[in-house]
């Protein structure tokens, strides 16, 4: 327990000294001569400041100093004070006593104070104000703020702490909470955050100085934070003169170096420097080291720094670990004491005394790794984090559509992508403000714009914003960095390979150098493509689109456009990825030119390639084909005549899409999904829909037959249809069907759905059965014939004037089924006194009934008197396909 307090009356001692030394510090930059710890009637003061002001005479100020973890400073050191100054006053020059501390006073000690008018009490805060008024600026700063969109929207970010050699050493949840809580530790050295376009370093950097800047105005100890737009650096021909213009930016009024310097040193500040990749247009690796030792004097400064880069500025992780390092081994100079310089040593003259130093002076090593410097690099955010963002809108998307922030989400997710664009939170305010500005209709399925209509907007805007930052971001043209950006994603989808390693880019660049009549310069080149072309460093020290889909939307923009230019790109004779025909369907959206194009290049794509006299194989045509299929159906629909015959369509999701006047013969759709599909005037023959999944599609005046397996047709609207469907395991739920003919037979289940004016046949083959459940049939003929009772299962459905229906099924599921007005026969397996027995106009038969001759001539009997002759026959051509009677054929 000594040991322990002790310990902490030595760091209440050093906190005393530090903050002695600060207030020493301030009344140098006052212009009073300061000197520490004089004997005035034999007690030993902390500061004796003195000035001679004109027309005033010297002012002579015994400073006391008190340091206090408390909330104010305590009434006993107050009356000792005062009562000293009582004693004092009038001896020694002392004109006036002076109370320092970083709290206030109770109110008893307030009115001590008061009662003598040679006793003044400053809080640090109303000091620093003299020299630097933090509070005004601070004030305008945070009310500005306050009335910005993002004051509203900000969500906290998360990030991962790296080591040297770039891997993961601790992961922050909230990585401003981890900064705040850091950046007031003694010895806090500079941070530097890393993250990719969009990722939201400056708004995080905005909302830091906000957050600190509040503090400070509520009176709350705590940094004093200043953002440096490190974009302003390359116009200015110093770090000094950096430094001058930032200050007067910040504060509306000069302030002199040496008290920003002064404070720097008192470790009071928090530098925030944002855009360490901004602060150059022409750049090397020899060039960005050098940046970084340029900044070095704010970097390893007592106060804590923050700086913020793209990672892809530096070429790989190593070179930005040794520009770190090369801090650490640089030579660091503090500026000279005022005490050490004349009096008649002005400002104009330390550039002087600086380089004589430089030359003759023994220079000392700063290490950096005293300072413990911490490199995080920011995250995408989470699920949470998103729908943290979104539900902060949720009044506005009420108000504007219509609609919840959950509803929004479905509808932004229901878009190639969007939904994972939203973890990087300048692509998520964009989507946020897209959805808004559009008013769309989020209960409207269908589609007002494509995903490539968006990505079109969204890098548009990504090269506008680069070039908005200023002269350091104007090194390449939009165009250039457009044109690199295809060429690049261009290069990864031809090599298959995800990433490009930074020698593959030099020689992107350098192909490119000549007709785009680039700078000599191809690093300059490359480092301006490697962070304003949407590409990120991975952890190999390659480079890669910050995300995927700015690659396919890349490739698919090049094929789309030469295809209007006439030319098919040799990439299209190749199978392409499903990611990139939906870009090239979205380019055809809503333009009915273009998609006139893409119909004429199926129809005649393979005559105009051979013509142009390249011959093409089989595969290569089937390939085109394919292909323009695939981009057709992920437009906004195809609209024939069109004949479309041997296509294999995998994995495409079809959306909000019509088909109308279109032939499809001997082709197979596997794994595709058809969302809010309209089918009308189809003809189609031998088509296989495999593993495929049909939702709220409509279907009308079509003629469908198909097969399917494993296939779940869900919400669909029939009229005037006949399909014919073989199926291998296929579920049709929530169907409507209206005056339509559909003959399914193998394995099939059918639930929840209603059938008016229709022919339903169902039927089993030999390694399956079929089922109806919780289905509606009013005014239709429904046969439903197993191999056997126990093939079939029908229940609880409910039939209303239904004439001539067949069902076999279990009689207890059966007898859960609703006859209303209805002609037909029911064959069943189970308990039963009657074989043979009339229900209305319902003839109810144990398939019992059948096995034995006297009761199966007695069932035909009754069937040749009930039944229509077309109805008699199917039924006694199943009794005999099941073997009944069991001794002889049926007539």
């Amino acid at each position: 327990m000594a040991k322990r307090d002790a310990a902490t009356k030595t760091d209440r001692s050093q906190e005393g000294l530090k903050f002695e030394q600060y207030v020493h510090t301030i009344f140098k930059a006052l212009g009073y001569a300061v000197e520490y710890d004089l004997s005035v009637r034999g007690q030993q003061t902390d500061l004796v400041a003195q000035r001679t002001y004109e027309g005033v005479g010297q002012v002579r100020l015994l400073i006391e100093c008190k340091y206090r973890s408390a909330t104010t400073v305590d009434n006993q050191s107050v009356h000792e004070f005062v009562s000293f100054a009582r004693a004092t006053v009038g001896t020694h020059g002392i004109t006036k006593f002076l109370l320092v501390s970083n709290v206030g006073l109770s109110t008893s000690a307030k009115e001590a104070i008061r009662d003598s008018s040679f006793i003044e009490f400053r809080t640090i805060a109303e000091l620093e104000g003299q020299l630097l008024d933090f509070s005004e600026p601070y004030v305008r700063f945070t009310k500005d703020y306050e009335t910005k969109e993002v004051f509203r929207s900000y969500i906290s970010l998360s990030a991962s702490q790296l080591d040297n050699k770039g891997a993961v050493i601790v992961r922050y949840e909230n990585v401003q909470q981890h900064i705040e809580s850091i950046v007031n530790e003694k010895g806090c050295g500079p941070i530097f955050l890393l993250g990719d376009y969009g990722a939201g370093k400056t708004t995080m950097m905005l909302n830091l100085k906000y957050c600190l800047a509040k503090r400070y105005q509520q009176g709350e100890p705590s940094v004093r934070p200043i953002l440096f737009y490190l974009k302003e650096y390359h116009r200015l021909r110093s770090l000094n003169e950096f430094i001058t213009y930032t200050l007067f930016r910040e504060f509306n009024r000069d302030i002199s170096l040496q008290l920003f310097w002064d404070l720097a040193a008192s470790g009071k500040l928090l530098l925030l420097l944002d855009g360490f990749d901004e602060m150059s247009p022409q750049l090397d690796a020899k060039k960005r080291s050098q940046l970084l030792l340029d900044l070095n004097p704010l970097l390893t400064c007592s106060s804590p720094s923050i700086l913020t880069c793209r990672p892809a500025y530096f070429v790989s992780y190593a070179e930005y670990a040794n520009a770190l390092k090369r801090i650490s081994e640089s030579i660091y100079r503090s500026l000279p004491d005022q005490e050490s310089l004349s009096a008649a040593e002005t400002w104009s003259l330390k550039p002087i005394r600086a380089a004589l130093e430089d030359k003759f002076l023994a220079k000392k090593p700063y290490k950096l790794e005293k300072a413990r410097f911490q490199t995080l690099t920011l995250d995408a955010l989470d699920a949470e984090k998103v729908q943290e963002y979104l539900i902060e809108y949720d009044d506005v998307f009420r108000k504007e559509l219509g609609a919840t922030w959950r509803e929004v989400k479905v509808y932004i997710e229901s878009i190639y992508d969007l939904g994972d664009l939203m973890t990087r939170p300048i692509l998520l305010n964009m989507i946020t403000t897209t959805v808004l500005a559009g008013k769309m209709d989020i209960s409207d399925h269908v589609r007002k714009v494509s995903a490539s209509d968006l990505y079109e907007l969204y890098t548009d805007l990504y090269f506008d914003r680069d070039l908005d930052k200023g002269e350091t971001r104007q090194f390449l043209s939009k165009a250039t960095r457009e044109q690199f950006a295809t060429a690049t994603a261009l290069f990864i989808f031809d090599t298959g390979e995800p990433e490009v390693s930074h020698d593959q880019l030099k020689k992107l660049a350098e192909t490119r150098a000549g007709f785009l009549k680039l700078p000599a310069s191809l690093d300059m080149v490359v480092a301006d493509l490697r962070i304003c072309t949407f590409l990120t460093r991975s952890v190999d020290d390659k480079f890669r689109f910050i995300h995927k889909s700015f690659c396919e939307y890349f490739v698919a923009r090049f094929i789309f456009t030469r295809l209007k230019e006439g030319v098919c790109d040799p990439r299209l004779l190749r199978n392409l990825p499903k990611e990139i025909a939906y870009f090239l369907g979205g380019f055809i959206f809503n333009h009915t030119a273009a998609k006139f194009t893409f119909v004429n290049w199926f129809r005649e794509g393979s005559r105009l390639i051979e013509e142009s006299g390249r011959p093409l194989s089989n595969s290569e045509s089937a390939a085109l084909k394919c292909n323009l299929a695939k981009t057709l159906l992920y437009g906004d629909g195809i609209s024939g005549p069109l004949a479309m015959n041997n296509l294999i369509i995998e994995q495409v999701e079809v959306k909000q899409f019509s088909l109308s006047h279109l032939q499809l013969q001997s082709c197979e759709f596997r794994k595709t999904k058809w969302l809010g599909v309209s089918i009308q005037s189809v003809e189609m023959e031998h088509v296989l829909f495999s593993e495929c999944e049909f939702r709220e599609t409509s279907i009308s005046d079509s003629n469908l037959v198909i097969r399917c397996a494993e296939t779940l047709l869900a919400s669909v609207k029939c009229k005037a249809v006949v399909l014919r469907a073989f199926c291998e395991k296929a579920r049709l739920e929530n169907w409507n069907a209206v005056d339509s003919e559909i003959s399914l037979t193998g394995r099939v289940e059918i639930s929840e759905s209603a059938f008016e004016n229709s022919r339903i046949s169902c039927s089993d083959d030999l390694r399956s059965l079929f089922s109806m459940s919780n289905c509606t049939f009013k005014g239709c003929q429904v046969i439903g014939l197993g191999r056997s009772a126990s093939n079939g299962s029908i229940e609880s459905c409910t039939f209303d004037s239904c004439k001539n229906i067949v069902l076999c099924s279990d009689r207890d599921k059966l007898e859960r089924c609703s006859f209303v007005g209805c002609s037909g026969v029911v064959f069943y397996d189970g308990r039963g006194d009657k074989k043979i027995e009339k229900r209305d106009s319902m003839l109810w038969v144990s398939v019992k009934g059948l096995i034995d001759e006297k009761d199966f001539d007695r069932f035909i009997k009754a069937l040749d008197i009930w039944a229509a002759t077309d109805m008699s026959l199917l039924i006694k051509q199943w009794c005999l396909e099941q073997g009944y009677p069991a001794k002889r054929s049926v007539p």
